[in-house]
C-alpha cells in the first residue's frame, strides 16, 4: 500500500508554512522504522494561490523532499472563491495520477484528506494501523477524527482507496463553498456496495491549528441570503439529503481529465 495524504492551500499561507515543514519531519523521523504496511508515504500539495507565493519558498525549503518523492507540491489555476468539495477532488485525483506514474494500481493508493492545518502524528500511530485496514478490508472508508468536538476541525480527516473514490465520484462539487461534503462523502461511500465504515479515534494531540467557522468561509463566494457557515451547512445538509435520496445519483464533478489539465507541477 501507499498512502497519499491529499492536502489543499487557499490564502492561508500561515498555516501550511507552520504545518509542512513539522509534518514531513514527522514522516521521516517515523516511518521508515516503523511502518512495515506501507511502501511509501508522500504528502501531495495543490495549490491554489499564484505559484510565485508559496511555490518559491516551497521549491528552496524542501528541495530534497521533492526529489525523493515524498512531497508533490502543485499549482492549479481557475478557482477565485474557496469551493472545497473542487479543491479536494483536485487533490485527490493528482495524487491518484502521481501513484499511477510510479506504477502503482488504484487499488494500493490510500488517499487521506488531509486539511493544510492539520498534523499527520507519527506513522506509527496513525499510517500503519489504516493501511493494515485497508490491505484486511479494501472497501472501507476511514473516518479518523476525535468524535468528541465537531468544531476541532479534524472531521474532514478520511481514507478510502483509490479505486472507491473513482467509483464514487469524488468529493460532490454541487455542494457550494463548503460545509456537510465531508458528511456527504461518507454517506455516499456507504451507498456502494460492499463498503463499510470504519471509525478511528484520533488523538487530541493531533488537532491542528485552530480557524473559527466564520473563518472557514471568509474566502467562499457565499449563496444569496447566507450569512454564517451555520447557514451554509444546513444548506448543504439539505441538498446532500435530497441528493442521496436518488439512488442513482452520482456527482455531476469537473472530470478528472479537465482537472489534470489545469494543475502544473511547481
Amino acid at each position: 500500500m501507499d498512502l497519499y495524504f491529499c492536502v489543499t492551500t487557499f490564502r492561508r499561507h500561515h498555516q501550511i508554512t507552520v504545518t509542512l515543514p513539522k509534518n514531513l519531519e514527522t514522516i521521516k523521523r517515523t516511518w521508515d522504522q516503523h511502518c512495515p504496511a506501507l511502501r511509501s508515504v508522500t504528502i501531495v500539495v495543490v495549490d491554489f494561490n499564484p505559484p510565485e507565493e508559496l511555490g518559491t519558498w516551497v521549491k528552496e525549503a524542501f528541495s530534497d523532499d521533492i526529489k525523493s518523492g515524498l512531497l508533490v507540491y502543485s499549482f492549479c489555476d481557475g478557482m477565485n472563491f474557496w469551493h472545497a468539495s473542487y479543491a479536494k477532488n483536485v487533490a485527490h485525483h493528482f495524487a491518484i495520477q502521481e501513484h499511477r506514474a510510479r506504477g502503482g494500481t488504484d487499488e494500493t493508493a490510500i488517499l487521506y484528506n488531509l486539511d493544510n492545518d492539520q498534523w499527520v502524528g507519527e506513522v506509527a500511530e496513525l499510517a500503519n494501523p489504516i493501511a493494515e485496514l485497508f490491505a484486511a478490508k479494501p472497501r472501507t472508508v476511514v473516518h479518523n477524527w476525535t468524535f468528541d468536538d465537531l468544531h476541532d476541525g479534524t472531521f474532514g480527516r478520511i481514507a478510502l482507496l483509490a479505486n472507491v473514490f473513482l467509483e464514487l465520484g469524488g468529493y460532490d462539487e454541487e455542494l457550494p463553498c463548503c460545509g456537510a461534503e465531508d458528511r456527504d462523502v461518507i454517506e455516499r461511500c456507504l451507498g456502494l456496495e460492499g463498503v463499510t465504515l470504519h471509525n478511528r479515534v484520533l488523538p487530541r494531540s493531533l488537532v491542528g491549528l485552530q480557524n473559527t467557522k466564520e473563518e472557514g468561509i471568509q474566502y467562499c463566494k457565499l449563496p444569496k441570503g447566507v450569512r454564517t457557515f451555520a447557514e451554509m451547512d444546513s444548506r448543504n445538509v439539505s441538498a446532500s439529503q435530497r441528493n442521496r435520496a436518488s439512488a442513482a445519483y452520482k456527482p455531476k464533478n469537473t472530470s478528472p481529465k479537465a482537472v489534470m489539465n489545469r494543475v502544473a507541477v511547481v
